[in-house]
């Protein structure tokens, strides 16, 4: 077996995300983690990482190439040891404020490692406007509502798709409405591979995608507005609204806080290859392998499969998301590993991606 590890091309220079976009409910109920899990998980914005907190693992071991991304996890993970409910809430921007660069200077800089503490003191205007707002991928979806959504949806309009359960009348105007010819045109326009690479993802993320991106993400937003309980659904509130209103993520939510708090000390952060986390960190049970396989090579992905089973014999489950490239372990290799069933009340609450995946190891 190759000692390869594929590292796909990541940019240094900025945040790709400043939210995390797999559903955590999702997660945290599917690999179930607990007293005596150890977690290896990709890093991104940390709030999964966050949320696999709430249930008291041995650890969770976030690991991610982008150094922006690991200093962002330092940051709010500083925010949520020290503020309370509402400055975190207003200093990472899902609430109004004026003073989060003196909360940061004041409560949050002292937490912070040395070479972190040096990277957000050239941030300013970042921290000035809420991270949560600084990704790459938010910075896409603001671009979303500023100049696709108007042409179909007002705030009234807004206001009743999230109010409540729908009418059949609901139902039959919103279908109206994302059928609508000018808006499709554009939406299609927004989310085509050459627009995605420009603003939304990085460019290296699509090398193994086949087909057209814009027809596969149109219809899953279709089916998504046509489902009538998108209307609960808190990232598409964000994706429209810049904030989540009605439903805070995982991480932020008043019963789950208060146990992340507690856990803190076991979430350890690395800038590197999650395969390195296989490698070097013993007894790991559970991983979170996020969209990960989404570019990697087929090849690549097969030399990961290999490295899972002989690195991480502890291994409990893996879970991990399919966007527009299919990869699955137990098709891979099948007589290594075993998909798990889901609860069929289990549904994810992130429209775009094809599948999720929960899988183990054979005994």
């Amino acid at each position: 077996m190759s000692d390869k590890v594929f590292v796909p091309d990541i940019p240094q220079d900025r945040l790709l995300y400043s939210n995390c976009w797999e559903d955590a409910d999702l997660l945290v109920a599917a690999l179930d983690p607990g007293p005596a899990d150890t977690v290896l998980s990709i890093g991104s914005a940390g709030d999964n990482c966050f949320a696999l907190l709430s249930r008291s693992p041995k650890a969770v071991w976030a690991y991610d190439l982008s150094w922006p991304q690991c200093c962002l996890i330092h940051l709010k993970k500083a925010a949520i040891a020290v503020l309370s409910h509402e400055q975190l809430l207003q200093f990472l921007g899902f609430q109004e404020s004026t003073d989060r660069l003196q909360v940061y200077e004041q409560h949050l800089a002292p937490q912070l490692p040395p070479e972190v503490w040096v990277y957000w003191s050239k941030q300013a205007q970042v921290i000035r406007q809420g991270v949560v707002h600084a990704g790459r991928l938010e910075n896409y979806f603001a671009k979303y509502r500023r100049y696709i959504q108007p042409l179909v949806a007002s705030e009234k309009v807004l206001d009743r798709f999230f109010s409540g359960p729908r009418t059949a009348t609901d139902l039959a105007f919103f279908k109206r409405r994302v059928r609508n010819p000018i808006f499709r045109g554009l939406l299609r326009f927004l989310l085509s591979r050459p627009m995605l690479q420009l603003m939304g993802r990085t460019p290296a993320f699509f090398n193994e995608v086949k087909g057209s991106v814009s027809a596969f993400l149109l219809q899953q937003f279709t089916a998504f507005i046509d489902n009538p309980e998108s209307y609960k659904n808190p990232y598409m509130q964000f994706i429209a609204r810049g904030t989540f209103p009605n439903n805070l993520p995982f991480y932020l939510r008043p019963e789950t806080l208060g146990l992340i708090q507690q856990n803190l000390d076991r979430l350890h952060i690395r800038q590197a290859a999650i395969q390195e986390g296989m490698r070097d960190q013993a007894g790991i049970t559970l991983i979170n392998a996020s969209d990960l396989f989404e570019y990697m090579p087929r090849a690549a992905f097969h030399r990961f499969a290999q490295r899972l089973k002989t690195e991480v014999p502890t291994l409990r489950r893996i879970a991990y998301w399919n966007l527009m490239v299919e990869r699955v372990l137990s098709k891979d290799l099948p007589d290594d590993f075993v998909p798990l069933q889901l609860d069929p009340e289990m549904q994810d609450q992130i429209f775009f991606y094809q599948r999720f995946v929960l899988e183990a190891l054979k005994p």
